[in-house]
């Protein structure tokens, strides 16, 4: 794709199990140090290995629609829409995060208040893992108002979660908001382990200009059928990219969807290596040539 674009290209992909591995693990660049600008394109390939681990078990696909939103979102909001929480307004004891976006507390009270504009606000906090008894809560309001976690349908967000060793971003969205400054407060309501938040953000309306390619969930060979590549497992998740995709382009981000869940942009049962999983070079090419054309 890069070649076809004639971009010059500053790959950071990396082997890993989780999007959480892109946020705290420094394999690679961490997500969060890249200084999104008006001209940023970036190319975003996900969900195979989340998939591959998590399967059809409700929290593992609710903790990936989240954390590869959180992800995606920051790859097309540019740098003067959002706040990294580490510079959010501070109550109690906070820290910085192993990268130059997170602030993390032990402080059980201690507060984050992030100042930002538009008619959709976004807040990427995290969930972690963590001993029985030491896992964190968290309340989150906008302009006084308390928001309602979709998962728990309880205003106390928990940062439980049962499928990575990593801190996995939860993503939290609030939109019919007047195109006006808004206060979002988060509170540490039991730190146990740790309270970890990402970043904050605000949209504008109209159309953002970086880049965000998201590629689809690949699909595999029709005799792959183990590991959580059964076709039903596979729908879920392309069913989630789908979701993610179209309301992040509702919100007016510049999200552009790779979709090759298409046998004539991607056949998987002749252009996937002898596990039928992972692409051969044609595979890889036929993708990223379809992708150019986009």
């Amino acid at each position: 794709m890069a070649t076809d674009k004639g971009w010059n290209l500053d790959n950071q992909a990396v082997g890993a199990t989780t999007c959480g591995d892109l946020t705290t693990q420094g394999r690679s660049e961490s997500l969060w140090d890249l200084k999104i600008d008006e001209n940023s394109v970036n190319i975003y390939a996900h969900f195979h290995n989340e998939e591959a681990n998590w399967g059809f078990e409700a929290s593992g696909v609710y903790y990936t629609h989240n954390c590869i939103e959180a992800q995606t979102a920051w790859l097309a909001i540019p740098e003067s829409q959002k706040v990294r929480a580490i510079n959010c307004a501070q109550t109690g004891t906070w820290t910085a995060g192993p990268n130059s976006a997170a602030a993390i507390t032990t402080d059980t009270g201690a507060t984050l208040t992030c100042t930002v504009t538009g008619t959709v606000v976004y807040l990427s906090t995290a969930r972690t893992t963590g001993a029985v008894g030491q896992i964190g809560t968290y309340s989150i309001t906008v302009d006084g108002n308390l928001v309602t976690d979709t998962e728990s349908q309880s205003a106390l967000f928990s940062e439980y979660q049962n499928v990575s060793p990593q801190a996995v971003a939860n993503f939290v969205r609030v939109g019919n908001l007047q195109n006006t400054t808004h206060t979002i407060n988060y509170t540490c309501t039991f730190a146990g382990s740790g309270c970890a938040v990402f970043y904050a953000a605000g949209l504008t309306g109209g159309t953002n200009t970086p880049i965000a390619y998201s590629l689809s969930p690949v699909p595999n060979a029709s005799t792959v059928t183990g590991k959580n590549f059964d076709p039903a497992t596979y729908a879920q998740y392309y069913a989630e990219w789908k979701s993610l995709v179209t309301e992040l382009q509702v919100d007016g981000l510049n999200i552009i969807p790779i979709d090759v869940n298409n046998p004539k942009i991607y056949d998987p049962n002749t252009q996937s290596q002898p596990d039928g999983i992972h692409e051969t070079v044609a595979g890889h090419a036929a993708i990223g040539n379809y992708a150019a054309t986009l």
